[in-house]
């Protein structure tokens, strides 16, 4: 290994050697050296010597390094050395240091096998559609908080409550990635929030009976029969498409909800109404799949978009999703005078205070209850004695 003074002028001279790589010590700076391969490649490195182990790792290749530059590298370096620690060692763990698309990786591998397919499904759309996107090449130990922020606000332009979502869904998995020891701080927690309100969409008495007509008149009867179950039955979307026959007793007029397809993640037991039962009576003598809505594929359908678009178009419904026909059970069953402890065992809330949000339309039958009070002492009461 030669040693020589390592300028600019002397490696801009320097001939591609005849056979092996030839390496040239520098004598100004310890462990700079300079190596020139058979192909004219002239790359500076720094050698060094630690617990024993000789080690020798790249800075940069001439003349995108200048000497000056890499005498200066190569000087850092030392100190470090000096210090015990191992430059090399660092920097492959530099490389090596996962990302926020490892980090999704490993939280739906990890985390989502063990939730409902609706949300898996949702959490798969937030990560393809925004996060991997925006901050998949992005190292977990440089993510700050200024980088939620930004995903955040990109989102809120478009899709202020969906934002919510993404951040919520990148929060637990920073939260998995913390107990894995891949980050020491959850840098998504107190990100920003847009203010959410709640959604009561539901049908008036001239809307339902609009929807039920044109539903009547589609011509998609799997699509037809799929939105009646849901009207009928106030169960979520994913629970009625993805339904299949061995769930339900028609003789005892019950659904079971297998875990893995209830938001809660327990197997609940519905009843079913006469009308509900007549309706499944109707479609098990046609069916042929295992599943109550099957699609062309086999399995169960995903969505009915285009039989929805046409049906909104016949009503003329505006701001009306298939989602509202579960706000629209439960006002029907309000209007009948059900207490919201019943209304929300039959729609499957866990918390009460799901169910509280439907509890201004109580007005109505709470009116027509206390009503009946003043009818009762009317015609109990001598005349005028109540006036």
């Amino acid at each position: 290994m030669p040693k020589q003074k390592l300028t600019n002028a002397f490696i801009k001279s320097l001939p591609a050697p005849s056979s092996a790589q030839v390496l040239y010590r520098d004598t100004e700076t310890m462990g700079l050296a300079l190596r020139v391969t058979k192909a004219g490649a002239k790359t500076f490195v720094f050698g060094y010597s630690l617990l024993g182990r000789e080690r020798r790792m790249r800075i940069g290749t001439f003349p995108d390094w200048s000497t000056d530059a890499a005498r200066t590298e190569a000087r850092d370096l030392r100190v470090k050395v000096d210090k015990g620690i191992d430059p090399l060692d660092a920097l492959n763990e530099e490389r090596l240091a996962p990302t926020v698309r490892d980090l999704w990786e490993m939280y739906e591998s990890d985390h989502l096998p063990s939730v409902s397919e609706a949300y898996r499904n949702e959490q798969i759309k937030y990560w393809e559609r925004f996060v991997i996107p925006e901050l998949g090449k992005k190292r977990l130990c440089d993510l700050k908080s200024r980088d939620i922020d930004a995903l955040h606000t990109h989102i809120s332009k478009s899709a202020p409550v969906m934002a919510n979502r993404v951040i919520a869904s990148l929060r637990k998995a920073l939260n998995v990635g913390k107990r894995n020891d891949w980050v020491t701080i959850n840098v998504a927690q107190g990100a920003r929030s847009n203010s959410e309100h709640g959604r009561e969409r539901y049908l008036s008495d001239d809307e339902l009976v609009r929807f039920v007509t044109a539903v009547a008149a589609m011509q998609n009867r799997i699509a037809a029969n799929a939105l009646t179950l849901l009207l009928l039955t106030g169960a979520r979307r994913s629970e009625v498409f993805g339904a299949k026959w061995n769930e339900f007793d028609l003789q005892a007029m019950r659904w079971v909800k297998p875990a893995d397809r209830v938001k809660t993640r327990m197997q609940t037991t519905n009843p079913l109404s006469a009308s509900t039962v007549e309706l499944l009576q109707q479609m098990k003598k046609v069916s042929k799949s295992d599943y109550l809505f099957p699609s062309k594929a086999g399995g169960a359908i995903n969505d009915i978009n285009k039989p929805w678009k046409w049906l909104m178009e016949q009503t003329g419904l505006e701001d009306f999703r298939i989602h509202d026909l579960r706000h629209t059970h439960a006002s029907i069953l309000i209007s009948q005078g059900q207490p919201l402890e019943v209304i929300g065992r039959l729609l499957g809330h866990s918390q009460p205070q799901t169910t509280a949000r439907y509890a201004h339309l109580m007005e109505d039958p709470l009116r027509r209850a206390i009503s009946g009070v003043d009818d009762k002492l009317a015609q109990a009461a001598p005349k005028n004695q109540l006036s």
